[in-house]
């Protein structure tokens, strides 16, 4: 064995090794070596295989089982730091004057970033999934979700409102979650029961197509310029900790500025082929956070809500009804939605649906 590194250098040599790429080229027929959770067999994860095919599957219960949960943990940590500086009196000089809150800027800058990588993450899950449904569900290898997925592009494929806006319609959602129609769940249901998912899903599907028309208003060049300064070149400023120089200001033009430095940050960006360089200011006042925060919620929200609405199709992973809902914390399901939703996942449903979705798929072409 190697002597352990002692310098930075032999660190740095030794780190630059330890990691390894595999390419990733899948064929039909192929033979393919499976690592998966202990305590799993082939078999366990054969359903999500034969309909997503190895890519697509690899993916989507990447996604679901690692970095959902992952980026459950880090939203939570951060709405407790929202918490942590909201209703914070302003700290003052001595002589009177509100020293800016740095910590309660950056706060808001973090959850503007969070916001603003889940706006894409959505983005990118959303048309990919769309565009798998509209090519007739192709099956195994043909599955293009991961492709579409990893390879979706702010810039080239039109950017983060033109991706969202189909999904302001309700009806445009149930197709896009693939909820069942009357007619769907009454092959594995009484007619009564297909009634009650049916209202369920509309429900459901009607606030994700709220959620994503206020996503959609909330999206904004300043919005998407201020997370990339967040990726790179982290540009954030303030005055209260370090000089800033602008261009001559107006009496009005001060008032806006010192409003917002006074709780928030400005970000100095240089925005592609603009002739100057900019400062884009943002408040961070209570409303400023705690609305950034519900915005940032329901974006994860939207987000778990669609990449459950294709693994629950592989039943073996994780704990997902047949019908995943997006429902307001004040909905209460009645004894009859209960038993609806139960008598469903009781049902050959899933297994029934994705066949009804691939009998125009040909796997020979």
């Amino acid at each position: 064995m190697d002597p352990r590194p002692t310098t930075l250098q032999e660190v740095a040599e030794r780190l630059a090794e330890r990691s390894r790429v595999i390419p990733l080229a899948y064929r039909v027929g192929q033979d393919l070596d499976s690592v998966a959770p202990g305590g799993t067999t082939v078999d366990t994860h054969r359903p999500g295989l034969v309909i997503f095919g190895p890519l697509s599957w690899s993916v989507l219960a990447s996604l679901w089982s690692v970095g959902y949960p992952a980026r459950s943990e880090e939203l939570e940590a951060l709405r407790e730091a929202v918490r942590g500086v909201m209703g914070t009196p302003p700290i003052e000089a001595p002589g009177g004057e509100a020293i800016i809150n740095i910590r309660r800027a950056l706060t808001l800058w973090r959850v503007l970033a969070a916001l603003s990588q889940m706006l894409e993450e959505i983005a990118a899950f959303a048309t990919a999934l769309h565009e798998w449904q509209d090519a007739g569900y192709p099956r195994g290898v043909r599955c293009s979700i991961g492709e579409r997925f990893l390879k979706w592009d702010t810039g080239r494929d039109g950017g983060i409102v033109a991706a969202l806006t189909p999904w302001t319609d309700r009806d445009h959602v149930r197709q896009l979650l693939s909820y069942p129609d009357v007619e769907e769940a009454s092959l594995v249901l009484t007619p009564q029961e297909a009634v009650v998912i049916d209202r369920l899903a509309n429900t459901s599907a009607e606030l994700a197509a709220s959620g994503f028309r206020a996503l959609i208003t909330a999206t904004s060049p300043a919005l998407r310029r201020t997370f990339v300064r967040y990726k790179h070149r982290i540009t954030a400023t303030s005055p209260g900790s370090a000089p800033l120089w602008l261009p001559h200001q107006t009496a009005e033009d001060w008032a806006a500025t010192d409003a917002r430095f006074v709780s928030g940050f400005g970000i100095l960006d240089w925005s592609g082929p603009a002739a100057n360089p900019e400062l884009v200011l943002w408040p961070a006042d209570d409303e400023d956070l705690e609305g950034y925060s519900l915005l940032m919620t329901r974006a994860f929200e939207l987000f778990g809500l669609l990449i459950a609405s294709v693994v629950r199709f592989a039943t073996s992973v994780g704990d997902i009804p047949s019908v995943p809902l997006l429902l307001s914390p004040d909905y209460v399901l009645t004894s009859v939605d209960r038993a609806a939703l139960t008598a469903l996942d009781e049902s050959e449903y899933r297994t029934l649906a994705m066949a009804r979705r691939h009998e125009a798929d040909d796997p020979a072409t």
